[in-house]
Parts: C-alpha cells; sequence; structure tokens
C-alpha cells in the first residue's frame, strides 16, 4: 500500500493544482471568499466546533439506557474442610453470565450536563466566528493596501514623468545656453528624489502582495481597483443605527455572552450535587459454581441516591463556579462597554475623513490649478526653476494624501461593519 499517497496529500496537491490554474487578478469579495474558504487556522477552528458537537452526544448518553453485559469461564483447583480434620482437593470450571440495565429517570447533574455541553458548543462557534470575521477584515486591509500602494506608485510615478521631461528640457536648453548648469543639476537632483520614492513604494507594493497572498492562500498578482467614490456616501452610511448592530452582532460580544451563559449553567452542575438521584436497574445472573448456592437471579429496582456529606467538594466546586459566573459577567459588561466606544471611535473616524477629503479634495484642485500657473510662468521667464518643481511636488504630496484619506475611509468603514456583524459577501459587491 506503499505506493498510494495518503488522501490527505491527494487533496493538497488538487488544491494546489486548482490554486495555480486561477485567475492572477482578484477583487476584493474574490479575496474575502477565498481567504475565508481556504484559510487554514478557520479549517483547524472548524474541527474544534465539531469536537464540542460530539462533546454534546457524549453527555445524552448519561440519561440514555446502559447495557452491559460479563460473561466468565475460568478453571479453580481448591482445598475444602469437611470438619473432623478432613480435607479435600478438588477443582471446578466456574461459569458466569451477567446482563444489566440501567435507567436514569432522575439525575439533576445529567441534565444540566447536556445544557452544559450546548453552551461549550455556542461558544467554541463564537469563537469560530469572530476568528472568522477577524480573518476575513485582515484579508481585506491587506487588499486595500496593495491598491492603494498601487495609487500613490502611479501618482509619484507621473511626478517622476514630469520632473524627468523637465530635466531632459533642460539638457537641451544648457547645451544651447538658454539654462545654467545650476538648473540642471536641481532638476536631476528632483528626479533622484521622486525616483527614490518610486523605488519605496515598489518595495512595500511587493511586500503587502506578499501579506495578501499569504492570507489568501493564492498566487495574487494585481488587484481589481475599488469603487473609490465610496467616502462620498459616509453621511448617509452613518446614519444607521451602528451602536444597536453593534450590541446585537458584534463577534467579541457573542463570545462573553457564551462565557457568560456557559459559566452560568457550570453553576448549575456543580450545584446539582446536592441533588438526589433516581434510576431503574434491572440485572439477570447465571452462575454456575460451587463456591455459591445461588445459581440464577432476576432482578429489578429503583435506586435512590441521596448525597450526604462528602468533604464540602460540592459546596467548594459551587462556589467556585459562582465566582467565575460573576467575573463573566463583569467581562461581558466591560466588553459591551468597550464596543461602544469602539463604535463611537470608528464613527468619529468616518466623519473626521469624510471633511478631510472633502478638503484635499478642494486642496488638489488648487494645487493643478497652481501648477499650471507654475509652468506657464516659468516657460515664459516669469518664474524660476525651484518655485516650478516646489509646487509640482506640493500638488503631488496632496494628491498622495487624498488617495491616503480616501484608503482610511474605505478601511474604517470595512472595520464598523465587521464590528457590528455586518461584514459579508453581499456587501463588498457593492465596492
Amino acid at each position: 500500500m506503499h505506493h498510494l499517497l495518503p488522501r490527505t496529500v491527494v487533496l493538497l496537491a488538487a488544491a494546489l493544482l486548482t490554486a495555480s490554474a486561477l485567475a492572477q487578478s482578484m477583487t476584493l469579495a474574490e479575496a474575502y471568499e477565498t481567504t475565508l474558504n481556504r484559510n487554514l487556522e478557520l479549517r483547524g477552528e472548524r474541527t474544534y466546533v465539531q469536537a464540542e458537537k460530539a462533546g454534546v452526544d457524549e453527555a445524552w448518553a448519561g440519561v440514555k439506557p446502559q447495557v452491559d453485559f460479563t460473561a466468565g469461564y475460568g478453571r479453580t483447583r481448591y482445598k475444602r474442610d469437611l470438619g473432623l480434620g478432613g480435607l479435600e482437593d478438588g477443582s471446578d470450571s466456574p461459569r458466569r453470565l451477567d446482563v444489566g440495565v440501567s435507567q436514569v429517570l432522575y439525575s439533576r447533574k445529567a441534565f444540566k450536563g447536556i445544557e452544559q455541553a450546548e453552551r461549550s458548543v455556542d461558544k467554541t462557534q463564537a469563537q469560530f466566528e469572530a476568528t472568522r470575521s477577524q480573518i476575513g477584515i485582515n484579508a481585506l486591509l491587506s487588499f486595500l493596501d496593495v491598491r492603494r500602494l498601487e495609487r500613490l506608485k502611479a501618482i509619484v510615478e507621473q511626478e517622476l514623468e514630469s520632473h524627468q521631461r523637465q530635466a531632459d528640457q533642460l539638457r537641451e536648453m544648457l547645451d544651447r545656453g538658454f539654462a545654467t548648469r545650476a538648473q540642471w543639476l536641481e532638476a536631476r537632483s528632483r528626479v533622484d528624489e521622486v525616483r527614490a520614492d518610486v523605488v519605496r513604494l515598489d518595495n512595500e507594493q511587493r511586500i503587502a502582495l506578499q501579506t495578501l497572498r499569504q492570507v489568501t492562500g493564492l498566487p495574487v498578482e494585481t488587484v481589481v481597483p475599488v469603487n473609490e467614490q465610496l467616502w462620498q456616501r459616509t453621511r448617509a452610511f452613518l446614519k444607521n443605527d451602528w451602536q444597536q448592530q453593534a450590541r446585537a452582532q458584534a463577534p467579541s460580544l457573542k463570545i462573553a455572552r457564551a462565557e457568560s451563559r456557559l459559566a452560568r449553567v457550570s453553576r448549575q452542575v456543580a450545584n446539582a450535587g446536592h441533588y438526589p438521584e433516581l434510576s431503574l436497574r434491572a440485572r439477570y445472573t447465571d452462575n454456575d459454581s460451587f463456591a455459591t448456592s445461588l445459581l440464577e437471579e432476576r432482578r429489578i429496582e429503583l435506586q435512590l441516591v441521596v448525597p450526604i456529606y462528602k468533604g464540602g467538594a460540592t459546596s467548594a466546586r459551587t462556589r467556585a463556579a459562582r465566582y467565575r459566573e460573576e467575573g463573566a459577567e463583569w467581562l461581558l459588561a466591560n466588553e459591551l462597554e468597550r464596543i461602544q466606544i469602539e463604535v463611537e471611535r470608528l464613527k468619529s473616524e468616518l466623519s473626521g475623513s469624510y471633511s478631510n477629503i472633502q478638503a484635499l479634495k478642494r486642496a488638489v484642485a488648487s494645487a493643478r490649478e497652481s501648477e499650471n500657473a507654475a509652468e506657464e510662468g516659468f516657460n515664459a521667464g516669469l518664474r524660476n526653476l525651484t518655485g516650478l518643481l516646489d509646487v509640482r511636488k506640493r500638488r503631488s504630496t496632496i494628491e498622495q494624501d487624498m488617495v491616503t484619506a480616501v484608503y482610511e475611509n474605505l478601511s474604517t468603514r470595512l472595520e464598523l461593519l465587521a464590528l457590528a456583524g455586518e461584514l459579508n459577501s453581499q456587501q463588498l459587491a457593492k465596492w
């Protein structure tokens, strides 16, 4: 059988072949869906949920009928006292057949144990959903970071092209005696400075792409542009009742609530050790041995077990569980307060970025007009070279600030959607 590949290896090879066949370009929605479907951490978390569900079946087994069967056969050598000093040496072949059935009729501990297992599933499921949300938002933020750097790089490359054209023009003018060497050196210095910015952004973009590839598990080369005009809908977006949605759907709050419910049931399970248990038991025994005269027995009984005293262990467990329940309630209250503050922070950032983008939009328009006027003035001999290059640099810087502000707005929007539990493929289809 050594020539057969394990099933895991086959599946992994198939996944790699599928990944290599996929397109190298990716949309925002595709990045999100691909990450959720392929991320190895999420696959691991999902198996923990399945394990906890198996624990519920185990808890239910405690209140279902229990059947046991025992059979035995052996050889015995014995020496028996017959009285008056007489001894008997002998041997025997004892055999025993025993069948028992028991059914719990009442056990608060067993039934609360089932509820405890179900609450444990809820907690693990909430943890999985929180991890899923965090990994999904990480993929989206990586995607936006790649796109932001692409946009910044395009602006700086345009600036580099303008500086290079200016330097080439000045070189020709220098050769004809219409420009000074200082002017040409100044222009060439600006070219080198901007080229260094291009190299820096190019490196940052490659790093961001590597991060995106790691998160999605696919060999992404380029990303599809997103709708950058979404920032214009910021005011309408902020009209939603994000506080209410976050209180109901925030992944971290779901974990805290599930932890609180689990702590409450765990305290009830611990306290159930004070309660009696009632069971119905039936047993059939077939015995063939010289050691007993009881050859066959059929028995059915109601068994009541009342705990009296176990050294205070039950009370101690109940007390500890009560403290854990109280602690879970405090943590829930703290998480609720944290979520409320976080929602307000994100809303304030969105509102501030909206005003900032509007101001930058006007500044970009003014900078472009100023650059056009500076070029005309320089060509007419009314403006020096340094002034023109400074104006061009300022226009490029403002455009870069504009792009950064837009993508900060989009990123904050995604974070608010994730916090409110509203981040999904339907929302991303609008991007």
